[in-house]
């Protein structure tokens, strides 16, 4: 937050730039930050519901890669998401998955 602005309104000054770069570079960092936020707050938030199993997953997907989710954190949290039916098809596999990508590959 902070840091990353007195960061760069020192650079700016030390390489003559203006207050418009500054500022256009204050909202991207920002904006991008509050994207992340969100897409957290829309994982926690997600359900499977009627959601056909691909389409769910590129969703799943999207979020976790927006925030940067990885491993068995990713797992725990498609399992709170998923619907019953699938759940309940995973793990009834011989073998459960417990990768990420063996999700994937599984489901």
């Amino acid at each position: 937050g902070s840091h990353w602005a007195s960061e760069k309104m020192t650079y700016l000054e030390n390489n003559n730039e203006t207050w418009q770069v500054f500022s256009q570079e204050l909202i991207t960092h920002f904006s991008n930050a509050l994207s992340v936020s969100q897409a957290g707050a829309q994982l926690m938030n997600l359900t499977q519901g009627n959601k056909n199993v691909d389409e769910f997953l590129d969703e799943f997907s999207d979020l976790a890669s927006t925030v940067q989710i990885t491993g068995n954190t990713t797992i725990l949290i498609l399992e709170k998401t998923i619907n019953r039916c699938t759940a309940k098809a995973v793990h009834s596999l011989q073998t459960i998955p417990n990768s990420w990508a063996d999700y994937l590959e599984t489901i």
